[in-house]
């Protein structure tokens, strides 16, 4: 009886075209901890899935404390180190004003 249910069960997965039968697929870190899967206790940290696949935590990134001045048409090459002072500019991040000599 029970051998039964379980192929009428397998031929509706089947016939359903498996959808309704397959585990949702888990393609993110934040979905794999909402699936209850093991977490790494690293940083950032890696929840894994049972074929060892791992998906790393996405982290925001930090506030800049420094002001991005690059387009004002001078290159800030030499820069203070606190809040609000420009960022550092050189030919690869701000060519338009760091010209290469």
């Amino acid at each position: 009886m029970r051998t039964a249910l379980l192929l009428s069960l397998a031929l509706v997965c089947v016939s359903a075209g498996l959808s309704a039968c397959r585990k949702p697929e888990i393609t993110s870190y934040d979905e794999c901890v909402a699936a209850g899967h093991p977490q790494l206790k690293t940083y950032p940290g890696q929840c894994v899935l049972p074929d060892g696949t791992r998906f790393v935590q996405t982290l925001p990134e930090p506030p800049s404390i420094c002001q991005d001045q690059c387009g004002d048409g001078q290159c800030q090459e030499v820069v203070c180190l606190g809040s609000g002072c420009p960022c550092a500019e050189t030919v690869q991040s701000c060519p338009q004003d760091c010209r290469p000599s």
